[in-house]
């Protein structure tokens, strides 16, 4: 009963102050709305839910080689195989994430389309919603030409004909026969799919050296992860021994499928905004903290009052706990609603790419989380200031009024201070640094001209061009129609495009040095031309050229990096020969080129190896064309160039490099983004709270300001001491923050390298906003201390 009249008087306090109420509610719902709200989304990433039954038995079977820097490599179909003799392996399949060519009414266009071993779909525990599953006769061996569809692509394309089942579809160029529909909304991993096939692999891609595949596996009743891991790289190691050639250093792993929806850089990408948001959340505490001491210095005589008639302090400190717990939850309860707003903009600010934030959603899951928070944000501002607030003999309160105040209070209400600049500070230094990094990336100087450039990604598929020569046949005829546009000042192939990240590192090992000195290096494959159509220069030596065919000399370029890695002492890198690859192929330098940054303009190149594009044939490659007067003309000029060639071939990832590049950054963008935000907020409740602290200090020194005033000091005087009041507090703050920003930048290097963790412009420029902002909060209360009227001041003592 007693607990319920003191809920009572707290909430009467409260609707009795409604201006402080307000500001209170308003800083807590900004700090928890954006905690509920960044849970909601983001935290899908840190945690991801498995879309399929039984999900804890569900995982990924990664190679890894630590001497090659792998952690998270594809397999083979041998892996796939002696893996499957695991005692812990309940079931175990293979698939492949990649676009396939579909010819239906006018222009072949690609796909979302999934390539399966015939276990996939019954581990998973997906069945058709029409016709039937794959064969376990339809094994990577067989090439079977049959087909499942999505719910979406049967009721577009087949109309939702009962009859589908038997039907025809052409894909990559060839008839498969549609033997079932997939259930409505199928996703694998929330990624698209708009048909599935069976994983069919040329004789080559069977051995263990072809490694492209992604195991997934249901374990056994009662088997854990690490169990299953042990087993697995048991068997690894016997492969090794038996096969040191094709085994050496690899290892199987056991990972929950969860983890093989995120990757690294998108649960690195996650923790820190989930860091930035946890400061936010502090930051609120604080000024919470900040304005219950100054509410409270209004509210001693009320204290010494209760404590005069027999209150006990445990019940003082009773009283403001439950007042702070309510204004937490209120404060919660308009946050969640906010955070119910904010969801939806997350999720539009989200890359494209990431389908999981489709199912981002207010949950219960989400509302428990915001009540929890609500109510130990409640318990975290409130105690300190509670205890402060009663402590001490509260009797003298009852004669006398405004003689000063605590040391105690001045101490924590400058620590508070101090605590929000730094927090200030942090989030606000990560962000600038991520939107600088951006603006590099975007403007940066990365060893080739962009401008005019148009790009389109082009896969042949194997059954139409199943060998070296055909798929040199069509790269040459289309590179030959690209050139003749009038549009196009230059075109040609690579197989890795600048700044695009996904760079395939290859063992190098430079003849006429120690045998076992093998290293790595970035391998790209390019055409004649390739150099001149990016700009990029050559240094030394020759291009390539069409006398570089498949029963040549092996040849290559090197870049300048690549030179001072493997020849510091030589004056010439020409002439010199590499051994690459499996093969151990015997390679001659024959030029060496400028630099060119794959992965980021803030990260140094590494040593890369160009071939010219007849002697390794690769199916899947860059058109690039470099355009006159824009990169439009040299856009169209690439689709009409393929469709010359192969009219059941579709060009993606079309478009200019600009764009290309734009849509690669996207999640850096989203991150920078939310921290940004989350940085403005930050500087908001600093500011807010900052007032507070200084308001709460006018008031406790009215007395002491009266008396100096008495005495003679000036308006000016007056505002300048009560302005040191504020600054000095704010800038021990900021001193203490950059350290922690430095920190803070640092691990976020691992997201963005191009982030520059020394970028003194940044922090000054930070520095000096926050101070600004300090100075404007501290302003007003100074300025009203001023306007103290000394006599009626020591009148009332």
């Amino acid at each position: 009963m007693a607990l319920t009249q003191e809920f009572r008087f707290a909430a009467r306090m409260l609707a009795k102050n409604k201006g402080w109420t307000a500001m209170a509610v308003l800083a807590l719902a900004l700090g928890l709305g954006a905690n509920v709200a960044i849970f909601s989304t983001v935290g899908l990433m840190l945690w991801p839910p498995v879309p399929y039954p039984e999900p804890d038995r569900l995982v990924f079977l990664p190679l890894t080689n630590p001497q090659r820097g792998i952690s998270n490599g594809s397999a083979s179909l041998p892996d796939l195989r002696d893996w499957a003799s695991a005692s812990a392996i309940a079931s175990i399949g293979a698939v492949r994430m990649r676009p396939a060519a579909l010819s239906a009414q006018g222009e072949a266009q690609y796909v979302p389309a999934l390539q399966v071993t015939p276990e996939v779909l019954p581990l998973l525990r997906v069945s058709p919603a029409r016709g039937r599953a794959f064969l376990p006769s339809e094994t990577p061996e067989t090439d079977s030409r049959v087909v499942l569809i999505s719910h979406e692509l049967w009721q577009g394309q087949f109309r939702g004909e009962a009859a589908v089942v038997g039907r025809d579809l052409r894909v990559n160029g060839a008839k498969y026969t549609v033997v079932g529909v997939l259930p409505e909304k199928f996703r694998f991993l929330y990624q698209p799919v708009e048909i599935v096939t069976p994983l069919a692999l040329s004789r080559t891609q069977q051995d263990r050296d072809w490694r492209g595949l992604r195991p997934i596996a249901r374990l056994r009743p009662g088997v854990t992860v690490a169990q299953a891991a042990a087993e697995i790289r048991a068997i690894s190691e016997r492969i090794e021994r038996e096969n040191a050639r094709a085994g050496k250093g690899w290892r199987g792993d056991v990972r929950p499928l969860a983890d093989m929806m995120i990757g690294k850089s998108a649960r690195t990408a996650a923790c820190t905004m989930f860091g930035a948001v946890a400061f936010v959340l502090l930051i609120a505490c604080a000024n919470i903290a900040s304005l219950v001491l100054a509410r409270g210095t209004q509210r001693r005589r009320e204290m010494a009052l209760r404590a005069s008639l027999g209150a006990s302090r445990g019940l003082l400190v009773r009283l403001q706990l439950i007042e702070s717990v309510l204004l937490s939850v209120l404060g919660g309860a308009v946050g969640i609603v906010s955070a119910y707003w904010t969801i939806p903009v997350l999720k539009r600010v989200a890359p494209p790419e990431m389908g999981l934030f489709d199912v981002a959603a207010l949950d219960w899951h989400a509302l428990v989380f915001g009540l929890a928070l609500s109510a130990a944000t409640g318990l975290i501002f409130g105690i300190v200031p509670a205890l402060l607030l009663t402590g001490g003999d509260l009797a003298p309160v009852l004669q006398e009024a405004s003689r000063g105040s605590s040391g105690g209070r001045h101490v924590f209400l400058r620590s508070l201070v101090a605590v929000e600049m730094a927090l200030s500070l942090v989030l606000a230094a990560v962000s600038t640094l991520q939107v600088r990094s951006i603006l590099r990336q975007a403007s940066g100087d990365a060893g080739f001209d962009r401008t005019n450039l148009a790009v389109g990604s082009v896969t042949l598929p194997r059954s139409r061009y199943p060998g070296d020569a055909q798929v040199r046949a069509f790269y040459v005829r289309a590179l030959e129609n690209l050139r003749r546009d009038a549009g196009v000042e230059a075109a040609a192939l690579v197989n890795t495009l600048p700044l695009s990240g996904a760079v395939n590192h290859t063992a190098v090992r430079v003849e006429g040095q120690d045998p076992r000195d093998e290293r790595f290096a970035g391998e790209m494959i390019v055409s004649p031309g390739y150099f001149q159509a990016m700009r990029i220069p050559r240094l030394a030596g020759r291009d390539f050229s069409e006398a570089d065919g498949a029963e040549s000399q092996p040849v290559a370029m090197v870049n300048e990096t690549f030179v001072r890695r493997f020849w510091p002492k030589e004056s010439s890198a020409l002439g010199q020969r590499l051994q690459m690859g499996p093969g151990k192929t015997s390679i001659t330098v024959v030029g060496v080129v400028r630099d060119v940054h794959h992965t980021n303009v803030g990260e140094p190149p590494h040593p890369e190896v160009y071939r010219p594009h007849a002697q390794p044939a690769d199916p899947g490659m860059m058109l690039v064309a470099r355009g006159r007067g824009g990169a439009g003309r040299a856009i169209t000029a690439i689709r009409a160039a393929v469709a010359e060639v192969d009219r059941e071939q579709p060009v993606f990832r079309l478009g200019s490099m600009e764009a290309y590049l734009y849509n690669r950054g996207s999640g850096e963008r989203a991150t920078a983004q939310v921290t940004g935000f989350l940085a403005v907020l930050a500087l908001a409740l600093a500011a807010v709270g900052t007032y507070g602290v200084m308001a709460y200090s006018v008031a406790q020194r009215l007395r002491e300001i009266g008396i100096r005033m008495a005495l003679g000091a000036t308006a000016g005087n007056v505002f300048s001491m009560v302005l040191r009041g504020g600054v000095v507090p704010a800038a021990i703050g900021m001193l203490l923050g950059f350290p922690a920003a430095y920190g803070a930048v640092g691990l976020l290097r691992a997201l963005d390298p191009g982030i520059n963790p020394r970028d003194s412009a940044s922090y000054a420029g930070v520095a000096a906003i926050l101070f600004a902002v300090a100075l404007a909060a501290c302003a007003i209360p100074a300025w009203r201390a001023t306007r103290v009227n000394a006599i009626s001041v020591l009148r009332d003592e």
